[in-house]
């Protein structure tokens, strides 16, 4: 069975969370309300992205037995953190960088999906001048059985020859 589902539901609740974590009150609305901006976040490749971003990546999930019709999926995330498309002209790269992981680092610490779920194995570094923050997550599942066809038995109105 694919858990393609899952896993597609663990990048939304990241993109959810990280839109909390850094999320900025950009004014008051007329009643009085806070109005927010929020990062932009990718889940999918996109051709024309807008700046600084978020990318949020599947790398891996492995199924093991959990017992009773269990499969225990331990998923490998990958949030890539983006300032600028050319990084030579950023001024402080390393360490708006550094800020952006710390916090991931720090604050995405469990996600919500049916019930808050704690991320683990937390890491961050920077490669070519792009933040990579990597998590590992396990979630339980139970396999959806294919429903069987069951014989039904057929009363004959007519013979048949």
């Amino acid at each position: 069975m694919s858990y393609q589902i899952i896993g597609e539901t663990i990048k939304s609740a990241t993109s959810i969370k990280i839109g909390e974590i850094f999320r900025v009150q950009t004014g008051t609305s007329q009643s009085g309300d806070p109005i927010y901006s929020y990062p932009r976040r990718y889940k999918e490749n996109i051709t024309n992205q807008t700046y600084p971003n978020f990318h949020i990546i599947q790398v891996l999930v492995n199924q093991t037995p959990a017992g009773r019709k269990r499969m225990q999926l331990d998923y490998l995330i990958n949030v890539q953190y983006r300032v600028a498309e050319n990084t030579e002209d950023v001024t402080n790269l390393q360490q708006q960088l550094d800020e952006v992981g710390l916090r991931l680092c720090s604050e995405l610490t469990e996600l919500n999906l049916e019930r808050p779920t704690k991320t683990k194995n937390r890491n961050y570094e920077k490669v070519d001048g792009v933040g990579q923050f990597t998590f590992n997550i396990t979630v339980y599942a139970i396999p959806e059985e294919s429903p069987t066809i069951k014989m039904e038995e057929l009363e004959l109105t007519e013979e048949v020859y």
